[in-house]
């Protein structure tokens, strides 16, 4: 009896784990194609103070926010005293920064990218 019971069991153990990791990778997968990211307001002179929000992250993820100037010029936004930028429990978060005092006008990229995977990009527009 006793050796019925163990291949069952193990087989029951193997499809356990398997359907476990099969929903794990579908929430990376799909993680990033829910993200969303404002910048309030979308445009300003250089120092101008903007508020960032994103939405739809994975909860408790760790979050990069950063303006690309130039070849080589990528600045982290957030506050100042802000080493990192951590979603809450529904993915969500909301830092006050302010446009680059080396802006010069034009529009730039802003990357969003998140520790577990979410990504989103968006831009800003400098003016004069």
């Amino acid at each position: 009896m006793m050796k019925k019971w163990l291949p069952r069991a193990a087989l029951a153990m193997i499809a356990a784990s398997f359907l476990v990791l099969s929903f794990s990778l579908v929430e990376i997968a799909t993680a990033g194609s829910k993200a969303a990211v404002a910048i309030d307001p979308p445009s300003g002179k250089k120092a101008t103070v903007i508020t960032i929000t994103g939405t739809g992250f994975a909860p408790q993820e760790e979050v990069d926010v950063v303006i690309t100037l130039g070849p080589g010029q990528r600045v982290g936004l957030g506050t100042e005293k802000v080493e990192m930028i951590v979603t809450d429990d529904q993915g969500g978060f909301s830092v006050p920064s302010a446009i680059p005092m080396n802006a010069k006008p034009g529009t730039y990229p802003i990357d969003v990218e998140g520790s577990k995977g979410s990504v989103f990009s968006t831009s800003i527009v400098v003016t004069e």
